[in-house]
């Protein structure tokens, strides 16, 4: 039987095992912190024990790396378009957010973090559906002279992507965005929007960049430096 943990140095680290359609055998460090074992099926156990020793010290130099699990309790900060507001949290018969008088007010029916979690992904879930329509329609209107009409929106939870766009026309954007401020919600649109019209980065996207958003690159700088932290 594989083990439920795997101990390096003094840390023991809980492991998942996702059996997958894969060829080889792959670990990722995860915030918690958890290790998930990405497995092809069918793999001899011993290879896999193999495996996860050659990787032990490769866990323990990423483990200090590792962005620190977002606090779920009452007056913990948590960013909404750009600004950190304190959780105020008030149990309800159902869930719902805003926020007022400088805190983010989440109603839930119980305060255990997991209950807090849902809370949490529901309220960003609301506003980015809110906020993305409004500025998607809003680039979409300033670059009507351009030949992309009106783009579906799409709404993911995405580790390592801001966006994306389909070839059809659909564009598609991380929940987790509308945590930053609106100059790079819409950097991202823009970008977006661009790719409809150049799917590659070519000169000619980066040409319509500097038609749309002549200081892109400053906010892509900015955006840059607040790479994805742990999720809630």
């Amino acid at each position: 039987m594989l083990p439920r943990t795997l101990t390096v140095g003094e840390t023991v680290i809980p492991l998942r095992r996702r059996v997958q359609r894969r060829r080889t055998i792959a670990l990722h460090l995860l915030p918690g912190p958890v290790l998930e074992l990405r497995l092809p099926r069918g793999c001899p156990e011993a290879v896999v024990r193999r495996f996860l020793d050659s990787r032990r010290s490769w866990v323990e130099r990423a483990l200090p790396g590792l962005p620190v699990p977002r606090r779920l309790e009452e007056g913990a900060p948590h960013p909404v378009l750009g600004v950190e507001y304190p959780l105020r949290l008030e149990r309800a018969g159902r869930y719902g957010g805003e926020v007022r008088d400088g805190t983010l007010r989440l109603t839930l029916p119980g305060l255990d973090e997991g209950r807090v979690a849902e809370a949490l992904r529901r309220f960003y879930r609301t506003r980015a559906e809110r906020v993305f329509a409004e500025r998607l329609s809003h680039w979409c209107d300033r670059l009507a002279h351009w030949p992309i009409g009106q783009p579906g929106l799409r709404l993911r939870r995405m580790r390592r992507r801001w966006g994306s766009c389909s070839r059809s026309g659909e564009v598609t954007l991380n929940v987790r965005l509308v945590e930053r401020d609106e100059a790079l919600i819409d950097l991202v649109v823009v970008h977006e929007l661009c790719h409809l019209l150049e799917f590659n980065h070519s000169r000619r996207f980066y040409a319509l960049m500097d038609e749309a958003l002549p200081d892109w690159r400053t906010r892509s700088e900015a955006l840059d430096s607040g790479a994805l932290g742990p999720d809630v």
